[in-house]
């Protein structure tokens, strides 16, 4: 019976692995056509949201993933963007954890690899995507501070509070593209996951098509360092298509807010598309306990849409808005408090991405961020380790942009999905309209100009015979 056992358990994980191969082989890439991703021969546009403790939950709670999933699913959503790392040590403050990466010796933590495994055989189960950032500008996740901390300054890293300010933060960050220890070991960790063999499918990450688009870090400030960042852009990327060709590669950056030189970094052949985020009450733009000041955040919202519009028009890549969000109103982070504005912030904001689409200026959008079954344990408080995971991360109050499975937004997303996703069929049948408008006017003018000759012979003829009979 071992024996039988045995043979059975080989026969099951072997039909697993031939149905993910099936499947893998039926999908192809993610390209890019004529400012548009192309998945499996056709446009794709998209309808996403940021999913990015994804590689956490499955390793902890794999039940309430396949909810979220299953839930999102059922919105429409077909684009995840998921954090493809996290930097211990699991001791600082304003931090995921446990982080996959514990130390700067790539000392990992198996099971939350195995979590970004599962996620990705999950998703590819449900017809999804995933945008994979590498690392992050910001100490939320360990990211570029934690590398400086490791390999470029004896200095701790300066959090946000009391004394220190945020400027202060970026400007320690800002170090990691000058230190190549750090970027060095950056570019190892992407060998690293690019040649991870999934436990689930047993697929490479680098031949996986569930991957729409490897992403250089979550919003990579630039600072004022011009063309030292782009030529880490340029290096970075190159590196890493060296390694795998298959997969797009984006830099996850904000957009105007945060590069002066956003138009010619966008610019560079090794970047595949365009991104941007927005953030109305981060900015300064919206204050939720003021309701006077919605209108004036509406209206900058759309202002730099719009400045991102303009740049988009003059270079031939698709273009995403990666993240945006709103409070909950008054500002209140329990999860029962209404979302009035937010539902009518949402619905701007997908309505001008949607029209964008349209003219084939726009590609998908990604909303910050899902929390789905999940609520705080303490709203309005940081992430504390044991907390559940919902869409804030650590550094921020908890409950402040997340979107719950019960909250009214949901319709609003639900809606929107449906159009982005149907934008192909209506794109297809528009381009049939035309043909058929074109075959319609061919056809009548080649109708009349048939009459013509007709009338002209008969006419012709006519002369003819009345001529030989009257002379």
């Amino acid at each position: 019976s071992l024996f039988v056992g045995s043979v059975r358990c080989v026969q099951e994980t072997d039909l697993v692995l031939i149905l993910f191969a099936v499947q893998s082989f039926a999908a192809t890439f993610v390209k890019i056509a004529d400012r548009e991703f192309i998945k499996n021969n056709q446009p794709y546009y998209f309808m996403g949201t940021n999913f990015w403790y994804g590689l956490n939950l499955a390793a902890e709670d794999p039940k309430r993933l396949i909810v979220e999933l299953d839930s999102l699913k059922k919105l429409g959503i077909s684009n995840l963007r998921i954090m493809g790392s996290s930097q211990g040590p699991d001791t600082e403050p304003y931090r995921m954890a446990p982080a996959l990466e514990k130390d700067e010796n790539f000392t990992i933590r198996e099971d939350l690899f195995k979590g970004i495994d599962m996620v990705l055989a999950e998703m590819e189960k449900r017809d999804m995507l995933a945008i994979v950032p590498l690392n992050d500008f910001w100490h939320w996740s360990g990211g570029f501070p934690q590398y400086v901390r490791w390999f470029c300054s004896d200095k701790p890293i300066p959090y946000p509070d009391g004394n220190r300010t945020f400027d202060d933060l970026v400007n320690y960050t800002l170090q990691f593209y000058t230190c190549k220890k750090a970027t060095d070991h950056y570019n190892e960790f992407f060998k690293l996951i690019a040649n991870r063999k999934n436990t689930i499918t047993g697929r490479l990450y680098k031949d996986d098509p569930t991957i729409m688009a490897w992403q250089l870090a979550n919003e990579p400030w630039p600072g004022k360092l011009g063309d030292i960042y782009t030529k880490w852009l340029k290096d970075t990327i190159t590196f890493m298509k060296a390694i795998d060709a298959n997969h797009l590669v984006s830099v996850g950056i904000e957009g105007l807010s945060s590069d002066p030189h956003y138009q010619k970094n966008s610019m560079l052949k090794e970047v595949d598309y365009m991104t941007c985020h927005l953030w109305v009450q981060n900015w300064g733009w919206y204050d939720p306990k003021n309701e006077s000041t919605f209108e004036n955040a509406k209206l900058m919202a759309k202002k730099y849409i719009d400045a991102h519009y303009n740049i988009v028009k003059e270079i031939p890549k698709p273009f995403v808005l990666e993240e945006f969000g709103l409070a909950r109103d008054h500002g209140s982070y329990e999860p029962k408090a209404t979302t009035r504005y937010k539902d009518e912030y949402y619905e701007l904001v997908f309505k001008m991405i949607y029209e964008l689409a349209e003219k084939k200026m726009a590609s998908g959008v990604n909303f910050w961020a899902w929390a789905g079954a999940g609520r705080p344990a303490r709203p309005g408080d940081f992430w504390k380790l044991g907390d559940p995971w919902i869409g804030d991360p650590p550094h921020e109050p908890q409950g402040w942009y997340s979107v719950y499975d019960s909250d009214t937004t949901v319709k609003v997303i639900e809606n929107y999905a449906k159009l982005m996703n149907n934008l192909p069929k209506k794109q297809e049948e528009k381009s049939n309209t035309y043909i058929w408008i074109i075959i319609g006017v061919c056809g009548g003018v080649l109708l009349i100009g048939a009459l013509i000759l007709i009338y002209c012979l008969c006419f012709r003829s006519k002369k003819e015979y009345g001529t030989t009979k009257y002379e």
